[in-house]
């Protein structure tokens, strides 16, 4: 759209013209008036770009600016510009709106308001409607209706007064027979507001302080009211009020004359707030000045910005409806206007004389009535703009397009005896761009009011008509301005679609076509558009170029239309040459030569004429054409991903990179190309010509994630010219690399071609790797193919014979290699063949035999390859096994490799890739088909394995046959699992288990293998209900009490067993704290001598129940103490009370033996303990000597003393020193006296910890 006038293209809004925010010439202070001859030459430009909204202020000019009372500013300078330049911000600072923008704010019906304190009033109109706002300066005059007369009117003659942009004004652009210019909308968009709001500030005393004249001593004093009230009137106050009242009240008279809505502001001061007389001021200022308070005059206090925006939006709601009334009177002076024309039928061409025939057709005739009726309609149409009425713009529009229509036409319909516009004339020209901006309107306007058919009905018509003309004007399709035109067309048309999405216009839904001839559908039930009222039968699909879509097909059109340009303009380019050398031949042909003719002076030889297309193809030369498709084809990219379209997005990409190699740019196109997509577009089968096929430009990642997809979908006659276009840039650029990878893939048989054809691409494969010069110039890096992602003439699939097997026993592979029926389509010979295995030690290494005397086998047939007696080879990385082989395949045959594999260790053995090389001093190209890494669902056929025929008794090699396995697609893993363990296994133990002994396993391992093993065992202890507790293993048979082992040993050497033998080895289980089951794991690795790095485990689970020895109870019975005896000495000694007292108690224990084994007691002893809160300072443990065995212990709460055991024993004490035999329930009991000596008698009573009974037993 930047190529039309943005007058003719932008949606216009009312005009606001705001004066007195800045002293000095503002905005448009230099902007001239119609009547100026300055405005004359700005008109004569005929368009020119559209004044931003955004207002900027011009520099202060150099003289001394006038000085008003009411222009002078009292507030400190810094203050009076923040706010001044705040408040012209809020009314210029909005950028050019759409008109879904503009137009959604309708007036209401309701009282109006907005007078008074800003924001304190209601709109008139829902939401915030909008102004252009422009600042002007007060000295701002409206255009002169009437231009002045200089002269005097001649007698007799009444002087004709017109507009100065009309065609009946001599110097107005368009005189005599234009329509319109540009100048006309830029004039009602710039220079005549619909409505004026003048700011002015209020005068008080500070204004004369900051003129720096001297105050008087004493201000005037205030006059009494006219009503004698108290309030009292400043003289001054009040005649610089009035000065004020007559400035604005003579701006006021002026534009009301001029039918142009006039609005007063008047801007307070923070020290008026306080002015009791404000009030009065501001209502006298009012009424001298004849406002309406309420749409008139606006008192703005002072504030943020907050309270400046509501005013600003307080403002426009007030005086809309008075702009809107502004259009709608100029709307109703044009159609009056219009409704005085006379009908264009009764019109005639004027005569022309009959003695001057080629002077009469020479004389430009003024504007005709179809012309005047044009110009209105378009006036109509724009002032209804201004006024946002939606459908009435539109009608005006249709009504000036179809009469402007007529005017290009041979022949005019409308006005009898008119030709129609010449072409490439400058009315032509004016008239064609008009055309083309009222169609953008149409459209537009269509578009904001939801009617979809007629959108690309407005399009279809516009298009088609000029299709038509062009043909006429000698500019038809044949030439690259046509499609120029028409790609600018669709351009713009696009670029309006995506504004009008992004405001909210919803795209129709497609529905299929219906027919009403189907025999099962009532003639009652098919409406008379064939729409079925109920039985429906649907026919075919729909046209696209019927249904209104998204902006991307049309950016995509526009850009087919400009590929087809440049084609054109080379074209004619071209032809132009060829005029050009056949008139310099036809030149030097009529040239005599001094041979010829001696005696004569040679002619001079005029240089050849070109034709009248020069100057057209010299301007075309300077166009970019491939950048302006590119850009085309990327707005249409961005729309199609943003809708989703997925392969029309594909389909644009890869348009781009057909666009960088048509223009040479082979570089570019080869940086960004891998594997394309292509998809048919229906629906513009019209466009003719408009391209091929191209590349996609994205990056390589991007590519592998399409290059799936697009393979899946099988768009093979696609891809082939794909690959072709793909080479031919790869040679442009001398890349090699990508030749190779082209020519590869172009072998594949899925691909459409001709058989010499493939022999070709075959033999320049060959020729690359082995034989061109310029191709082996260098040494290559080597070009690694997956051809798992690429289509490929050749097919591999891998098979182990069994799925699983153990370490140890031999497995046998078949690898297929098979050829698509229709290529190679000559014998092709690969250089080596590599196997590569998840564990390096099985990798297989083939080399081709190199023998080219065989014969090659014929199509249909399968050959066998023995690779089982493979040789183990040292190479530089390792060692592989490796044989030489015939790498030779033709078409329509498969080779099937079989080898073998013996694991040697469990787990998983994968065959990861099979790679085909072809190698030569220069070139290393590997093509791997990467088999681990394939989808399980894209297989489907049944497994097959090769068995080999046998020769038969007249000795005749019978064909080889594939079996069905079971299962289905390739098997390339193999499961090896370990061999199972030839052992026994014996553990004896005494269940159950007692609680802090050490428990004894016996492990015994009999050896069933043939040949000696060498074994560890590992044992593991753990509560079976997962507590946490310090059980441990051990293999000492007495653990000390404090010891703490570990819960698990690992790798207890059992040493070697010989075949047959047994060996045993024995662990101790110490279980503590909780009586319960515990679980217990032995675990038993071995090997053998000819398999040393593979271990065999065997695993054994035991469940041991441990319970405590002992059940212990204890009984404590106080004894009653003697009273005591006072002596007469301690009763005549009157001392305070002691607070220490002593109690006795006997303790009986009850011991007994819960196991079902006997127990040998070696002892059971009490020890008193001392408590944790003993210290030196109360006192220490002291074992007193004696028969009875005391022994006590002091602590702050007490002290516990035995006096007597009747329980304690020892292994001296009885039986000469042998345990004593308890048997399961026995029970033994032990008294014990204890004596309790209290400090404090009177502290809080606490248990006392008395100490623990030890009992030393063994089973």
């Amino acid at each position: 759209m930047d190529t039309y006038p943005q007058e003719f293209v932008v949606h216009p809004i009312p005009l606001m013209a705001i004066m007195g925010l800045f002293p000095d010439s503002p905005t448009l202070a230099g902007i001239q008036h119609p009547g100026d001859a300055s405005f004359q030459r700005l008109s004569a430009r005929g368009r020119s770009a559209s004044t931003s909204v955004t207002s900027e202020t011009t520099p202060q000019s150099t003289g001394a600016p006038r000085r008003r009372a009411s222009l002078v500013l009292g507030q400190p300078p810094s203050q009076k510009s923040t706010t001044v330049k705040t408040l012209l911000s809020l009314l210029t600072g909005k950028s050019q709106p759409t008109v879904w923008e503009a137009a959604k704010f309708t007036p209401v019906t309701g009282g109006g308001g907005g007078g008074g304190v800003a924001g304190g009033s209601t709109g008139t109109v829902t939401g915030l409607p909008l102004f252009h706002v422009v600042a002007v300066d007060k000295s701002f005059t409206l255009p002169n209706r009437k231009p002045p007369i200089t002269n005097p009117p001649i007698a007799n003659v009444m002087p004709i007064t017109h507009s100065p942009l009309s065609p009946l004004t001599p110097s107005s652009p368009v005189h005599p027979d234009g329509l319109i210019t540009p100048a006309w909308v830029r004039k009602h968009r710039e220079l005549l507001p619909a409505v004026t709001v003048a700011f002015y500030e209020l005068w008080d005393w500070s204004m004369e302080d900051s003129k720096g004249a001297t105050p008087p001593p004493t201000k005037s004093k205030r006059e009494a009211g006219p009503l004698g009230g108290p309030q009292t009137i400043d003289p001054v106050e009040r005649e610089k009020d009035q000065t004020l009242a007559a400035e604005v009240n003579e701006r006021r008279k002026y534009f009301h004359d001029r039918g142009v809505k006039f609005a007063a502001v008047v801007i307070l001061k923070q020290q008026h707030i306080d002015d009791v007389a404000i009030e009065d001021r501001l209502s006298f200022i009012r009424k001298a000045s004849v406002l309406d308070s309420k749409n008139s005059f606006f008192v703005l206090p002072p504030g943020g910005q907050n309270e400046l925006q509501d005013f600003v939006n307080n403002l426009y709601r007030s005086l809309y409806d008075y702009a809107l009334s502004y259009y709608s009177q100029q709307v109703k002076r044009i159609r009056k206007k219009r409704a005085r024309l006379p009908a264009p039928t009764s019109s005639s061409r004027p005569p022309m004389a009959p003695s001057h025939p080629h002077q009469a057709q020479t004389v430009v005739q003024p504007l005709n009535v179809q012309g005047w009726m044009i110009r209105y309609d378009i006036k109509a149409g724009m002032f209804s703009e201004f006024k946002q009425d939606i459908d009435g713009a539109t009608r005006s529009y249709e009504s000036a397009y179809g009469l402007l229509l007529d005017t290009f036409a041979p022949t005019s319909t409308i006005t009898p005896g008119y030709p129609g516009l010449s072409a490439r004339s400058k009315r032509w020209v004016e008239s064609r761009m008009l055309a083309d901006c009222l169609n953008l309107k149409i459209c537009r306007l269509h578009m904001f009011l939801d009617n979809h058919p007629s959108v690309l009905a407005q399009l279809n018509r516009h298009l088609h008509a000029f299709q038509s003309f062009s043909t006429t004007w000698g500019m038809g399709e044949g030439s690259f301005e046509y499609w120029a035109w028409l790609s600018k067309q669709y351009r713009i048309f696009a670029d309006n679609l995506d504004v009008a999405i992004k405001a909210g216009f919803k795209l129709p839904i497609p529905t299929p076509q219906i027919s009403s001839s189907s025999p099962n559908i009532p003639a009652n039930q098919v409406g008379p558009n064939g729409a079925g009222l109920g039985f429906v039968g649907l026919i075919g699909g729909v046209n696209p170029g019927t249904v209104l879509q998204h902006a991307g097909f049309y950016y995509h059109v526009a850009a087919m239309c400009s590929a087809e340009r440049r084609r054109r303009f080379l074209e004619m380019e071209k032809a132009e040459k060829a005029i050009i050398r056949a008139a310099e031949a036809q030149a030097a042909l009529q040239t005599p030569t001094s041979e010829d003719e001696p005696s004569k002076e040679s002619e001079t030889v005029l240089p050849p004429t070109p034709s009248g297309n020069a100057m057209l193809l010299t301007k075309e030369r300077q166009i970019d054409h491939p950048a302006l498709t590119i850009d085309l084809l990327t707005k249409g990219y961005e729309q199609f991903k943003k809708h989703k379209n997925a392969r029309m997005t594909l389909y644009l990409a890869a348009e781009i990179a057909g666009t960088y190699y048509e223009a040479g740019k082979y570089e570019m196109a080869l940086k960004y190309v891998s594997v394309p997509v292509f998809m048919m577009w229906p629906g513009w089968s019209d466009i003719r010509h408009l391209g091929s096929l191209c590349f996609l430009p994205f990056s390589y990642r991007f590519f592998e994630r399409i290059g799936k997809t697009y393979r899946k979908e099988n768009w093979h006659t696609v891809l082939t010219s794909i690959l072709r276009w793909s080479l031919r840039c790869a040679k442009e650029l001398g890349a090699w690399d990508h030749v190779v990878e082209y020519l590869i893939e172009l072998m594949a048989g899925q691909l459409t071609m001709a058989e010499q054809k493939r022999i070709d691409i075959q033999t320049e494969l060959n020729d690359i790797i082995y034989k061109n010069e310029e191709a082996n110039a260098s040494v290559h890096r080597p070009i690694i193919l997956n051809m798992d992602q690429l289509n490929s003439f050749l097919t591999c699939s891998v098979q182990f014979k069994s799925r699983t097997t153990t370490v140890g026993t031999a497995v046998s592979f078949q690898i297929t290699l098979a050829t698509h029926p229709d290529s190679p389509p000559m014998p092709f010979r690969f250089t080596f063949m590599r196997i590569v295995f998840s564990d390096v030690r099985f990798n297989q290494w083939y080399t081709d035999l190199g023998d080219n005397s065989d014969k090659p086998p014929g199509n249909d047939t399968i050959e066998w390859i023995d690779c089982t007696d493979c040789e183990l080879t040292e190479q530089e990385g390792g060692s592989i096994w490796t044989k030489r082989i015939d790498l030779r395949f033709v078409k329509n045959a498969s080779k099937v490799i079989e080898g073998v594999v013996l694991p040697i260790e469990g787990g998983d053995l994968k065959v990861l890739t099979v790679t085909m090389g072809l190698e030569s001093p220069h070139w290393n190209v590997q093509l791997y088909f990467s088999v681990a890494d394939r989808v399980v669902e894209q297989v489907t056929g049944r497994r097959k394995w090769l068995e080999v025929g046998g020769v038969s008794e007249d000795g005749t090699q019978q064909p080889h046959k594939f079996t069905m396995l079971d299962g289905r697609g390739d098997v390339p893993v193999l499961r090896v699992n370990n061999r199972a363990p030839q052992i026994d296994v014996e553990i004896r133990h005494s269940s159950p288990a007692f609680l802090d002994e050490c428990y004894p396993l016996n492990v015994s391992v009999i050896n069933s293998e043939a040949e000696a093993i060498q074994t560890q065992i590992s044992v593991e202890i753990k509560a079976v209900d997962g507590q946490e507790s310090a059980d441990f293993v051990t293999l000492e048979p007495i653990a000390g009490e404090q010891y703490i082992g570990p819960m698990a040993l690992t790798d207890i050497d059992v040493g070697t067993i010989l075949p047959g033998e047994v060996g045993s080895h024995i662990v101790y289980l110490h279980g503590t704290g909780v009586a319960a089951t515990r679980q217990v794991t032995i675990t038993i690795h071995y090997s053998v001598p000819s398999q040393s790095g593979n271990l065999v485990e065997r695993q054994e689970v035991i469940r041991v129940p441990f319970m405590a020895a002992f059940d212990t109870t204890f009984e404590i019975y106080p004894q009653i103490e003697p009273p005591r005896l006072e002596s007469s000495e301690d009763a005549l000694d009157f001392l305070p009370p002691s607070l220490e007292r002593t109690e006795r108690n006997l303790l009986v224990a009850a011991v007994k033996s819960n196991g079902p084994w006997d127990i040998a007691v070696e002892g059971v002893e009490l020890l008193v303990e001392v408590s944790l809160f003993t210290s030196i300072e109360y006192g220490s443990r002291e074992i007193l000597s004696g028969t009875s065995g005391i022994c006590e212990t002091n602590n702050p709460l007490g002290k516990v003393t035995q006096e007597y055991s009747a329980g304690n024993f020892g292994t001296e004490e009885h039986s000469n020193g042998v345990p004593l035999i308890w048997k399961p329930g026995y029970i033994f009991s032990g008294n014990y006296l204890l004596r309790l000596t209290t400090s404090d008698m009177t502290a809080p009573k606490s248990p006392v910890r008395v100490g623990t009974l030890v009992i030393t037993w063994r089973r």
